[in-house]
């Protein structure tokens, strides 16, 4: 049974009742993984639940790695035990579709460095899901070339903007981290690079940018809409499988999470 909590973090909890971290980008990604019923307060967006004795914390970061080392920064001194990021990511792999979904068995920064996440039991056994490190940049990745680029130097299946960051905060931590992301942009995809500027920090989108944009350029409503296609199939994905690891990252605790040291 699920129960929306509206207490602010740092409530007090029942005594032994563990905290477990979720940790989403974008409000898109946020309704797909988690629904509706986000609170805005003191400047974090976030919502509590408690499900089968087991709390949950989620809190929609925004959008890059500043904002997401800070957001899973805040949830472990909230107490959590366990971070897991949800969202939608930039294929590299060329083998995947829009729509595909990828755990990361390790994440890597554009330097090389790479940071061990905990791999989900299920996801090793199941069809359709691709085990593999994803690649974290500072500036979306837009056209086949640079992709082609990034998959051949790094060998990442994916790539995101925030998942280094939880993962080394977890990491510092001592925390256990899972990460899956569901393929928005496949690696053939050239993205528009005016569309990024259509969205904010906390990935809300800027209305009159859009107006002027669509003036300057009308056919970036072309571009937006294959966008939103693609990303519509990565939000699908998401909201079909984070039950799955939600229940995964209940049933494991932190003293039983498995994490892929061998990175």
């Amino acid at each position: 049974m699920m129960k929306d909590l509206a207490e602010f973090p740092g409530s007090a909890r029942a005594p032994g009742r563990e905290l477990q971290g979720f940790i989403v980008a974008l409000p898109g990604e946020a309704r797909a993984v988690a629904g509706r019923g986000w609170i805005r307060r003191q400047g974090r967006t976030f919502k509590r639940r408690l499900q089968d004795g087991h709390e949950q914390l989620w809190l929609q970061c925004g959008v890059g790695p500043e904002r997401a080392a800070e957001g899973a920064r805040w949830l472990l001194d909230q107490g959590a035990e366990s971070l897991c990021l949800f969202g939608v990511s930039g294929g590299l792999d060329p083998r995947l579709e829009s729509g595909d979904l990828v755990v990361a068995e390790a994440v890597c920064d554009e330097n090389g460095n790479r940071y061990p996440t905990t791999v989900a039991e299920w996801a090793a056994n199941r069809n359709g899901v691709h085990l593999g490190s994803i690649l974290t940049l500072h500036a979306p990745v837009l056209g086949p070339k640079e992709k082609q680029q990034a998959f051949r130097r790094f060998g990442a299946l994916a790539v995101d903007m925030e998942s280094v960051a939880v993962a080394r905060a977890a990491l510092e931590a001592g925390r256990p981290c899972r990460i899956l992301r569901a393929i928005c942009d496949p690696a053939r995809r050239t993205l528009a690079k005016d569309a990024f500027a259509l969205i904010d920090g906390r990935g809300r989108l800027r209305v009159g940018t859009l107006l002027v944009s669509l003036m300057r350029r009308p056919r970036l409503l072309a571009d937006l809409f294959s966008m939103q296609q693609d990303f519509s199939r990565a939000l699908k994905a998401l909201g079909r499988v984070a039950p799955t690891i939600i229940e995964g990252v209940r049933d494991s605790g932190p003293e039983k999470a498995r994490s892929n040291d061998n990175v």
